[in-house]
């Protein structure tokens, strides 16, 4: 729900640069990350093309042979090629800041590419949309440093929300590949993104790599991001897919496993999520790489970024404050323009731009 090259080239642009001294901890629950297109594509470099996610969880595993390993646990679908991008995406993962793109690690697993041959005799239609394996694992860099505090800010780098120090990882028990449970229904739970920030709703039932949930309103960019319970700081998941307020997180405790061989049930005997340090604020935005992109792309011939979303609400907010004022003639305007402008936004949303 991320990848942008369609769609009148809605791109966000990067600058890749070398890093300074760290301040703070780039890796941390709902902070931003970006991928690139290891080609050009449709005449635009790679580096203007960045796949934009946000962070799920960081911390330390335990490996088979004994060795430990630092990574964060994201959406598989924010490191890999997707029929969207129709592009090969790069291993390196990167945190963006306002002076360049710091490098915290590379991808080393990811749960999609076993989709296919795991789920090749159930329903397609079922486990395609609700209950494919969502997880991506980055290996970071020596020397990164990572919190487990979840915090993120808006599209605009507003909105900064209260830090949460993660606690662990809800260790749910397995379920079959067609078992449906409903043991989490109504339990809360909160999302950090780069894109909508924090936002909250309750559980509705899960299945083995998914909890189906109402009320975050995930949007694109928000993809990967934490998933927690409000009430102990439990990590749940990582931001994957919805529509409107009806979403799907990928299940944490089910990623980890999978990718590391561990047991059900022991999952935070051999996973530990990084303490709670100061996260980075020195981010950039979404808005701020497509100001960046637009600068780039009007010499270059390229139709620049609207941000029909946004545009939406917008008009929306003004259609509703023209109403309640009385000035009827600006109301009608908005009124008879809105349609068109949900259509975009829409459309906008679906291509996961």
């Amino acid at each position: 729900m991320n990848c942008r090259h369609v769609f009148a080239a809605l791109i966000a642009a990067t600058t890749l640069c070398s890093v300074p001294a760290a301040v703070a901890a780039p890796v941390g629950p709902g902070a931003p990350v970006r991928t690139y297109p290891v080609h050009p594509v449709d005449g635009i470099p790679a580096e203007h093309m960045p796949n934009s996610c946000s962070q799920g969880v960081a911390g330390t595993i335990v490996q088979e042979d004994g060795t430990t390993k630092q990574i964060m646990i994201t959406a598989a679908h924010c490191l890999v090629d997707t029929p969207r991008y129709e592009n090969e995406i790069g291993t390196a993962v990167y945190a963006p800041k306002t002076w360049g793109d710091q490098l915290i690690g590379y991808r080393v697993a990811t749960g999609d590419k076993q989709a296919q041959s795991h789920y090749a005799d159930l329903n397609a239609e079922l486990h395609g949309t609700l209950n494919w394996p969502d997880w991506g694992v980055v290996e970071l860099e020596d020397g990164v440093e990572m919190t487990g505090l979840a915090t993120s800010e808006d599209h605009y780098g507003h909105q900064r929300s209260t830090p949460v120090a993660m606690t662990g990882v809800r260790d749910y028990r397995d379920l079959g590949a067609t078992e449906i449970s409903v043991d989490n229904f109504g339990q809360p739970i909160c999302k950090d993104g780069q894109r909508s920030a924090r936002s909250c709703g309750v559980q509705l039932f899960r299945a083995s790599n998914s909890i189906v949930h109402w009320g975050l309103t995930y949007e694109s960019g928000d993809s990967g991001g934490v998933n927690y319970d409000p009430n102990n700081g439990e990590v749940l998941g990582v931001t994957s897919q919805g529509i409107g307020p009806l979403g799907r997180a990928q299940v944490a405790d089910q990623a980890i496993q999978t990718a590391y061989g561990i047991p059900d049930g022991q999952v935070n005997e051999q996973f530990q999520i990084a303490p709670a340090v100061p996260l980075d604020d020195d981010f950039r935005t979404v808005a701020q790489d497509d100001a960046a992109f637009n600068e780039w792309a009007a010499p270059n011939g390229v139709d620049p970024i609207v941000d029909y979303r946004q545009q939406f609400k917008d008009d929306f907010a003004a259609a509703e404050a023209d109403f309640h004022a009385g000035n009827i003639d600006s109301w009608q305007h908005h009124a008879e323009t809105l349609p068109t402008s949900a259509v975009m936004a829409g459309l906008q949303e679906a291509l996961g731009m």
